[in-house]
């Protein structure tokens, strides 16, 4: 995804500080929190155009990577006579990306280092963040979140007031999201600073944390006008003037990414599995000899995104259907790096079945994806079935019951 995209990450928390930078000055301070929200919305919801100069710092971490990026932004918007975005212009400079972005005539465009491209998606995944906001026409609603509070503190000698958000939602089957977005304002309407942490939590328990987004936007400079700023005007169209003579790509729609059953060319597995003696994540040691169940259902993941999650999800529905005798489940981690967060996870998702670190034997496969599943017959070490990739979908129970068929066949030859 375009980075310029992602620069602009929340927009309910966005409206919320602009307008409430604009709406302190003056205000009686015992003021409640709905009452800073409905303030903050009718100022955005009023203005015609409007400029924001920000400083926006961006970490992520899960499992197996974390960053943080600096970038400098500007962002320079006007709105037609019905409240909606009509277009917008905004550059995004750090040491590594220099893009600017124009959105005008219900087209986004991108500049980055002499190149230019249009940003386009299917009607089935929506134009996202300031982007989705542009094109939907209305700026989105605070009141939208689960909770909102406010309160008083003393930042640099001087009275400050804080509103703090909070979303809750559930992603998958053990997955559950908290949003908090947070901005200061001083006592003079003057915003300090706007901070947002998105994490995503392992249910039911909620001790493991999948992944940990954290925002921040030290704001520079924010300025609302009641009318169209002229120089804005100018700014916008004068960037489209500039840059209508630069190649276009054809107005294709960006097909969603799908990943059918069939006609996919699958990477062959050997005949026989390969012998192996590897850690669990418990301390103790698992080989294929200690094996004595009919049928092993292997399965290779990660926890570096959600399929692993769902794999996991499809490796307790086969363990809790059958008994240890007939079907083993066994999980090979492929190189999670934080044990820890990876053994509380299998906690909160209450897995019970022998998960091994399981990396150099996913090597010597030589698998090319890190989601691969093995039916195995234990008494001659044949490899009944192999299939790469979580390709069943978790609309299909991430394929539980198209596993359990194959499993059933092969106890029924036993």
């Amino acid at each position: 995804m375009n980075r310029s995209i992602l620069i602009f990450a929340k927009p309910l928390f966005l409206s919320m500080l602009i307008a409430f930078a604009v709406s302190c000055s003056n205000k009686h301070e015992e003021m409640t929190a709905t009452d800073y929200v409905n303030l903050a919305q009718e100022k955005i919801d009023n203005c015609k155009s409007g400029h924001i100069r920000m400083k926006y710092t961006e970490s992520f971490d899960n499992i197996s990577m974390t960053f943080e990026s600096v970038s400098n932004i500007d962002f320079y918007f006007i709105k037609d006579s019905t409240g909606r975005v009509k277009s917008f212009y905004s550059t995004i400079n750090s040491d590594t990306i220099n893009t600017e972005n124009l959105f005008i005539d219900d087209t986004l465009m991108s500049l980055n280092k002499g190149i230019i491209s249009r940003c386009y998606y299917s009607q089935d995944v929506p134009l996202r963040h300031e982007y989705r906001m542009a094109n939907n026409g209305i700026l989105a609603k605070i009141l939208e979140y689960d909770s909102i509070s406010c309160a008083d503190t003393i930042i640099n000698g001087k009275k400050a007031a804080i509103i703090s958000a909070d979303k809750y939602g559930k992603t998958s089957w053990c997955l559950r999201t908290h949003t908090n977005q947070t901005c200061i304002i001083d006592s003079e309407g003057n915003l300090i600073s706007i901070a947002s942490t998105e994490e995503e939590q392992v249910m039911p328990k909620a001790t493991a944390t999948f992944r940990n987004d954290y925002d921040r936007i030290d704001i520079e400079e924010i300025t609302l006008y009641d009318e169209i700023n002229p120089d804005i005007e100018n700014l916008i169209n004068g960037k489209h003037s500039q840059w209508a003579n630069y190649p276009r790509p054809e107005k294709t729609p960006i097909p969603r990414e799908c990943n059918p059953i069939e006609g996919i060319e699958y990477k062959s597995a050997p005949e026989k599995a390969f012998d192996w003696r590897l850690t669990t994540f418990s301390g103790d040691t698992l080989s294929a000899t200690n094996v004595k169940s009919k049928i092993m259902f292997a399965v290779f993941y990660g926890l570096d995104h959600t399929v692993g999650i769902h794999a996991l999800y499809c490796m307790k529905q086969i363990d809790s259907i059958y008994n240890n005798d007939d079907v083993c489940v066994v999980g090979f981690n492929i190189g999670d790096e934080n044990e820890a967060r990876v053994k509380a996870i299998l906690e909160s998702c209450d897995i019970h079945f022998a998960n091994v670190k399981g990396k150099s034997l996913f090597e010597q496969y030589g698998f090319p994806s890190y989601i691969n599943f093995l039916i195995i017959d234990c008494a001659t070490n044949e490899i009944l079935y192999y299939r790469q990739g979580l390709t069943y979908g978790v609309e299909k129970d991430c394929g539980v019951s198209d596993y359990q068929k194959m499993i059933d066949e092969a106890l029924k030859r036993k």
